[in-house]
């Protein structure tokens, strides 16, 4: 019953008071004696026990003693569907019970905690208390539901009370919250009392959610105050709507049909406010697919509520009450979660949770029966709230002492920018290596001196022309470019010709990386540009020095290198890679279904298909890169000074190249053609054989995931 918790507090408090106290009597046989149960210096207390009980009979005090009908003795307070199977919830009957009262004469009170049903209560034939119009029928059965506290001070000592019920609108059928009996005072003083409790928490609640709210406003990118808010606002009402519904008496004009609907929906709405609280501060263990689950099914209960009646309605709350169990079940995951992950703030929020949680489950043992301590569920939401609002006020204190640690970190910060930004100019203004900074698309925003060194303009001509980098380039270099910039947000070594003032060509080596904001977001482009002119007539030297021997060591049909030849290039490039210790990259390429194209298409155009990919791969690719046969339908790429994630990147964009379109037309008919291929990077000391090895387990690696494709060896 739902005044259990204060009386209890009150009996508390007088025993504390009291060297002998009183044990309250119970009623047997439809009479309870209070003769000797002093008023003054007692609590009050419940009239249960066994009343005598008229089912389905509507009787007033006068025919019960004219008419002497037969009865059962029932437990009072209880359900009468809990008296037998039999008896239905749309239903009525009659309750009576004799109080024998001491002989002295005062007025006393009874303080009658609605009954989810229409009533009429009698003593000595008198109508003391009514709600609603008690009848056989739902017609007419309209009633506030209300708290009310009566008084009545009786000619006799003996007191007959006979209470009529009739439920059509409820599932809790019966007599099911006890009459409390005291003095006037006393009765006054729990009424008082009650309201005081649930009047404290409604106002509390809300000074919390108005607080929170306007934190919200002054901080939107943060939504726990909002969600907090919302829980603190829904409690209140709740609280408002239960008990001695404060709310329900400060609106006359809402009906018990609307005031229990709205219980109801702060019923409903409680597990998914919570969950998008508890996901606004942990959204990393806070499932998005949970959130939008509690409040699909929250919704749904809460428009099946609006279009059934009121006693369909109040179904829902049974099976709601499993839902909200199987959500705890969650909760305490979360819970767990949060702790094994050590998350900011974990204890007030466990804390807070466990104590809702515990108020949660004690309503929901107490509503089927289980216990009789249901006032402690406002206690544990409002106790989980005041925990929460704690925890709010240190996370606002601890927020507000790393602004004071910030603004000193950043007042020292900006006196390293300062010298960072002087280091940095005069990098910028001393490379020899042109450095710039580029938009989205390609347009420079600011270059380094050495453009004018390096291509003929100054810096202050690119910037006023808008010069961009990647349209000067020829086509061919854009494409490969924007592709490399595309799949990987970043070049290596990508070498073109950029166009010289005065109109000659300059080899240049790019390095670029894509430039991201404090959100992630892509904003442009930072790079560098090398002169290599020098480089390549150096390299181009070495070359044709090795030109003569390489005619020789060709490949008749292909004119890609001799398996010879690799052996010995590779030889000096592992050498010269140990000694300046830089990167070896070996590619391994086999072409897919090789053997049905020569089947279905003869051996002719198997020919031409080798030829046309050993042209391909060889315009493609740098000059110091060696591009040779291997065997039959494989080719080897060997790439000096480049890294394993370089010729990764630089066999994708051949892959691509060559399986994007048909590579040949034989007799008319276009040949698609692919090839898998394995990448590798040599191990200082490893042998060809080992290096060639590794590379071919990642090209078999390829072929048994699908072909075309490029996979990696490591080991």
């Amino acid at each position: 019953m739902r005044v259990v918790f204060v009386i209890s507090l009150l009996l508390l408090l007088g025993a504390c008071g009291s060297n002998e106290p009183q044990n309250p009597p119970s009623a047997s046989a439809g009479f309870i004696d209070l003769s000797a149960w002093d008023f003054s210096q007692n609590d009050p207390l419940e009239l249960s026990g066994e009343w005598e009980f008229y089912w389905s009979q509507l009787l007033s005090p006068q025919q019960i003693a004219q008419q002497r009908p037969d009865f059962q003795l029932q437990e009072v307070p209880a359900r009468w569907t809990s008296y037998d199977d039999q008896l239905a919830v749309e239903g009525y009957a009659t309750y009576r019970l004799r109080v024998q009262l001491p002989a002295d004469s005062e007025v006393y009170g009874l303080f009658l905690d609605g009954q989810g049903s229409s009533f009429t209560l009698w003593a000595n034939s008198e109508v003391i208390a009514e709600d609603g119009e008690v009848g056989t029928e739902l017609s007419g059965n309209v009633r506030r539901g209300q708290p009310q506290l009566v008084f009545f001070q009786p000619d006799d000592s003996l007191v007959e009370l006979v209470m009529q019920i009739s439920n059509f609108s409820h599932r809790s059928a019966g007599f099911r919250n006890a009459l409390i009996i005291g003095s006037a005072d006393s009765i006054h003083a729990l009424e008082r009392n009650t309201s005081l409790f649930q009047s404290t928490y409604l106002g509390l609640l809300l000074a919390i959610a108005l607080y929170h709210y306007f934190l919200f406003s002054q901080r939107t990118e943060d939504s726990f105050p909002f969600h907090f808010a919302n829980l603190a606002l829904l409690v209140a009402i709740r609280i408002g709507f239960t008990g001695n519904n404060v709310l329900v008496s400060a609106l006359p004009f809402l009906s018990w049909e609307i005031a229990l609907r709205i219980e109801y929906f702060t019923f409903f709405l409680i597990t998914p406010i919570f969950a998008a609280m508890m996901r606004s501060i942990y959204p990393r263990d806070v499932h998005r697919w949970f959130l939008l689950a509690t409040i699909a099914v929250a919704v749904a209960y809460s428009v099946f509520t609006v279009l059934t009646s009121t006693l369909t309605a109040t179904y829902t709350v049974p099976s709601y009450q499993l839902v909200i169990l199987a959500e705890m079940a969650y909760f305490v995951y979360v819970l767990v979660r949060i702790f094994a992950k050590k998350r900011d703030g974990r204890f007030y929020f466990g804390i807070a949770t466990i104590i809702g949680l515990m108020g949660l489950v004690s309503e929901i043992l107490f509503s089927r029966g289980f216990v009789s301590y249901g006032e402690v569920a406002p206690i544990g939401i409002v106790g989980f709230v005041m925990v929460q609002a704690i925890y709010l006020a240190a996370r606002f204190s601890s927020t507000f002492r790393k602004v004071e640690e910030l603004s000193v970190l950043l007042e020292r910060n900006n006196e390293n920018l300062q010298e960072s930004e002087t280091k940095y100019r005069t990098i910028f203004e001393d490379s020899k290596d042109m450095i710039y900074i580029a938009d989205l698309s390609g347009r420079v925003e600011d270059i380094s001196p050495s453009c004018k060194e390096i291509f003929g303009y100054t810096r202050d001509e690119v910037i006023r022309n808008q010069i961009n980098l990647n349209e000067i380039a020829s086509k061919e270099d854009r494409s490969m470019f924007s592709s490399l910039m595309t799949e990987f947000n970043s070049v290596e070594d990508f070498e073109f010709d950029l166009p010289h003032k005065d109109g000659h060509k300059v080899r240049v080596a790019m390095n670029a990386s894509t430039r991201v904001d404090t959100n992630g977001r892509i904003t442009g482009i930072l790079g560098t540009v090398r002169d290599i002119t020098d480089k390549l007539q150096a390299r181009e030297q070495r070359l044709r020095a090795e030109r003569a021997e390489t005619i020789a060591s060709t490949d008749a049909l292909t004119n890609a290198y001799t398996r010879r030849y690799l052996n010995e290039v590779t030889q000096r490039e592992m050498a010269r890679s140990n000694r300046n210790s830089t990167p070896l990259t070996l590619v391994i390429l086999d072409i897919d279904h090789f053997k049905q194209i020569n089947d279905t298409h003869g051996h002719l155009a198997g020919d031409k298909v080798l030829v046309q990919l050993s042209q391909v791969c060889r315009d493609n690719i740098r000059s110091t890169d060696v591009f040779s046969r291997y065997g039959g339908e494989e080719f080897i790429i060997l790439m000096p000074e480049t890294s394993l994630e370089l010729g990764q990147q630089k066999t994708e964009v051949l892959r691509k190249l060559i399986s994007d379109q048909p590579l040949i037309e034989f007799n008319g008919r276009e040949i698609p053609v692919s090839f898998s291929a394995g990448v590798t990077a040599w191990e200082t000391g490893e042998s060809l054989e080992s290096l060639i090895a590794r590379a071919d387990k990642a090209l078999y690696q390829a072929k048994k995931s699908g072909r075309n494709q490029t996979c990696i060896g490591t080991d």
